[in-house]
């Protein structure tokens, strides 16, 4: 069984592993960085507007 690979990657790296370099897999791979970085975007304004919204309820009650 690994020398079947090791032969299969030997004459066509393509034909081996069908996955690379398909347009699709570039997208997906693309899109899930993207919501990944509007995701941290989101969690991190979140935050701050938790930060700000205790700074202002701090400040009526003294």
């Amino acid at each position: 069984m690994l020398s079947r690979w090791v032969w299969e990657v030997e004459t066509d790296i393509y034909q081996s592993f069908p996955g690379i370099g398909n347009p699709r897999d570039e997208e997906l791979t693309r899109l899930k960085r993207e919501l990944a970085r509007v995701t941290k975007e989101r969690d991190f304004l979140r935050d701050a507007l938790w930060v700000q919204v205790i700074k202002a309820t701090v400040i009526l009650k003294y």
